[in-house]
């Protein structure tokens, strides 16, 4: 759909697939940013609400699908950032959690069997995990991790086992790994990975269900990869990639097949590289080093997983930022094709009905064209 016609275009965020139909985030010079969605068709691709005044916008997010609603999060004029829900035939607000024009600004939200979890803010309890089934009366406070006025900031909410593991931060443990069944009762630390009132520092959590890897600092070995099966005797460090203190920091944690690629920075000679992991010590290892220049790294951006493959951008000093894949192995790990002359991170990169979508440029396209390979 042509949505704003003429010359001047329309920025389009924040694409988000749900069954049939995707909704995205479409800026207007009339509206400013407000919720769409489409089925792919021209009469099938409409504005779902406008709910800033003028052309301020409504900055529309995180969209989530809860039974067969969207939820999603967007600034209105008169209840500031807040949880909105679409039903296909009207937006609404889903509850004033901090009530006037100030907002909750709902964050992280995930989607567990028929509930949607986020962190929000009520103007009491600082920044704590919401649920809500979708009706005002389903929306509620789970738990206060961190109770009075400060705030525990849950964040990276990742299913797992019929439930979710998140970071929080309590005053007793600084910053560490949860879970959470969704009832208060059921919301408790998991593992104290840096023992004390210091921080492990949870980050960058990544999940197939069944087990969930992320970034955390045991106090001794900096930032590494852990991963936990739900239970804290399965939390636990995979492996000390970084020696000593230092930190690997892995990031851009990505499943394909049965094994895990993520990027992380061995301090000594490899600066930040794809490397590929089982889960355990003597299976994390790095794919290849893309750039060889000492502790430069290689810009990796944009794992995608094609089967137990990944496709991703890297940079390897000579060629700019190209299309490379990688199997896990050291000759796996290759670039795609050398007539690209420098891939697009802005357009991103999709793997949908057998093909892989990315943008760059080459000698006979323009800059920010879109390729399929």
């Amino acid at each position: 759909k042509d949505i704003t016609l003429g010359g001047a275009g329309t920025v389009i965020s924040q694409l988000t697939a749900i069954g049939d139909e995707v909704y995205f985030s479409a800026t207007t010079a009339a509206t400013g940013a407000e919720p769409w969605r489409s089925d792919g068709t021209d009469t099938g691709t409409f504005k779902i609400a406008e709910l800033a005044n003028g052309t301020a916008g409504s900055a529309p997010g995180q969209f989530t699908q809860i039974g067969s609603r969207v939820a999603f999060v967007a600034t209105s004029t008169a209840f500031g950032s807040e949880v909105f829900v679409y039903d296909g035939t009207a937006t609404t607000l889903l509850l004033d959690i901090r009530p006037g024009a100030t907002g909750s600004v709902p964050t992280g939200l995930v989607a567990v069997d028929s509930k949607i979890f986020f962190a929000a803010n009520d103007g009491v309890n600082g920044i704590e995990l919401w649920g809500t089934d979708g009706t005002p009366e389903g929306t509620a406070l789970v738990q206060d991790i961190n109770p009075g006025s400060a705030s525990s900031s849950p964040s990276f909410f990742s299913p797992l086992g019929g439930g979710f593991v998140f970071g929080a931060t309590t005053a007793a443990h600084g910053r560490e790994l949860w879970k959470s069944d969704g009832t208060a009762a059921g919301t408790q630390l998991l593992r104290d990975i840096r023992p004390g009132t210091s921080s492990s520092g949870v980050t960058n959590i990544a999940s197939n269900g069944a087990v969930a890897y992320f970034s955390a600092n045991s106090g001794s070995t900096g930032a590494e990869l852990f991963v936990t099966d739900g239970t804290f005797e399965g939390t636990l460090m995979v492996r000390n990639i970084s020696s000593g203190s230092g930190s690997s920091s892995p990031a851009q944690i990505t499943f394909a097949g049965s094994r895990i690629y993520f990027v992380a920075t061995e301090t000594t000679a490899l600066g930040a590289e794809l490397w590929v992991s089982d889960g355990t010590a003597a299976g994390t290892l790095p794919t290849r080093n893309i750039n060889t220049s000492s502790n430069q790294g290689a810009w990796i951006a944009r794992i995608t997983p094609v089967g137990d493959k990944v496709f991703f951008y890297a940079n390897d000093g000579n060629n700019g930022l190209d299309l490379w894949v990688s199997d896990g192995t050291l000759t796996g790990t290759v670039r795609v094709f050398d007539q690209l002359q420098q891939a697009t991170t802005t357009l991103g990169m999709l793997h949908h009905n057998g093909f892989l979508y990315f943008g760059g440029s080459t000698a006979g396209a323009g800059n920010s064209s879109l390729f399929r390979f």
